[in-house]
């Protein structure tokens, strides 16, 4: 079984679903990014939060990034996870 991080909590990827009336689905507005994994680490992650908490400033999406590293981890553990790439 697969999982993924939603609105902050580790479900099971069929649990998920996203309403019609949620902003980022009708208009669009994200930030992306794509870390690399390896033997479990993530590569520059702290320059991948910087990245991530720019976008956000710049698109004016009020996210806390602090709760991201902890997230990353619990998903790659989750997933018995250890290289390729991690889809934020």
């Amino acid at each position: 079984m697969a999982y993924v991080i939603f609105n902050h909590k580790l479900v099971a990827e069929k649990e998920v679903s996203i309403s019609f009336q949620y902003r980022g689905f009708r208009y669009g507005d994200a930030i992306f990014d794509t870390l690399i994994i390896k033997t479990g680490m993530i590569y520059q992650l702290e320059w991948h939060l910087s990245r991530i908490n720019r976008g956000l400033e710049a698109l004016r999406i009020k996210f806390d990034i602090a709760s991201l590293p902890a997230l990353c981890r619990q998903l790659l553990e989750a997933n018995d996870f250890s290289d390729g790439l991690l889809r934020i």
